[in-house]
């Protein structure tokens, strides 16, 4: 197992996996597949390209969050699934470390939102489903503001 300096778990939280460094020395562009921890109590399994979380892997904090899916320069990129200790959960795509593109949220009441998401945030066409008491909503978001 490889440990890292100490990323805090809110750096972590926040993808900001492409801060944390290797101990010992590995070559930029070095492909290889390992157990990360560190000293807050996540865990990072998967690829590492250059040292950072880079293709498929999982990350699991210390309050039981769960990441499992495509990483790219040490941040979620592309399709994964982000599970929640609370009971929810996210399926879907992702850029940047946020929910961007198509997902699915579910909720712990059993209702769920499947759309579009831009910038972690719903955005575009997407269809509520109520937790099995009613119809389903369909429904046009306009809720993204660039920054």
């Amino acid at each position: 197992m490889q440990q890292t300096p100490l990323a805090s778990q809110a750096q972590c939280q926040q993808q900001e996996l492409s801060q944390w460094q290797p101990s010992g020395q590995q070559h930029q562009q070095e492909v290889t597949y390992d157990t990360v921890l560190f000293d807050d109590g996540s865990v990072y399994t998967g690829t590492l390209k250059g040292g950072v979380p880079d293709g498929l892997g999982t990350c699991t904090w210390k309050d039981g969050n769960q990441y499992d899916g495509a990483w790219k320069a040490g941040v979620m990129s592309g399709f994964g699934t982000y599970v929640w200790t609370s009971g929810q959960r996210y399926d879907g795509e992702w850029k940047e470390g946020k929910r961007h593109g198509i997902g699915v949220k579910k909720y712990k009441d059993g209702s769920s939102f499947e759309g579009f998401w831009r910038e972690g945030r719903k955005h575009g066409v997407g269809v509520f489903r109520p937790n099995k008491c009613c119809l389903p909503v369909i429904s046009r978001l306009h809720s993204y503001t660039p920054a």
